[in-house]
């Protein structure tokens, strides 16, 4: 369910409102929480939890670590699947607890992580990619773009500026152009 409840609904309720989400809570809270969960190689695994204003931070009712077997072969739709079966799995199994009352709720202890739909990268282009393929790729041009890439840089600034000074005509100014930092 990708839609905000207002918290004019959520007030007017009797009971609170459960969401089936398919992280361990409280990491990969909000989109595409199975994709990030091997990005980020948080905790993999399902979570049954009250909604509150926030997203995916209600007091957590029950929650269930995945392990995936055989992860050389896994897409990430294949694990999507498997999420999808154990959160399943998890509400008939909690199910009488929760609508008798009969659970403890808990307020997460730590932050864990957060992603919006646009933060999911554009070269993601099929949801069957094979999950150590699609990460070996995306880490290499995670690496590229980041401080490496910087450093890369100012460790060749010196020789790419003596190179621009001697390409770069003086436009009449009878002295060469410097470059400085």
């Amino acid at each position: 369910y990708n839609k905000i409840i207002k918290k004019e609904i959520l007030k007017i309720t009797k009971r609170p409102i459960i969401n089936l989400h398919i992280s361990f809570l409280p990491y990969n809270r909000g989109a595409h929480p199975n994709f990030w969960s091997f990005v980020d190689n948080t905790p993999k695994g399902v979570s049954i939890h009250e909604i509150d204003q926030r997203i995916d931070k209600g007091r957590l009712l029950f929650r269930k670590k995945i392990k995936f077997k055989n992860i050389k072969k896994q897409s990430f739709k294949s694990t999507y699947n498997i999420l999808l079966k154990e959160i399943e799995k998890l509400f008939f199994l909690k199910i009488n607890h929760i609508l008798k009352g009969d659970y403890t709720s808990i307020q997460f202890s730590s932050k864990g992580s957060f992603h919006k739909k646009k933060d999911l990268p554009k070269t993601l282009k099929n949801w069957n990619i094979n999950i150590l393929k699609f990460l070996k790729n995306y880490k290499k041009w995670d690496t590229l773009i980041g401080v490496p890439i910087l450093i890369l840089f100012l460790a060749l600034l010196p020789s790419i500026l003596k190179y621009l000074e001697e390409q770069i005509p003086t436009f009449g100014l009878n002295a060469p152009i410097f470059f400085s930092l």
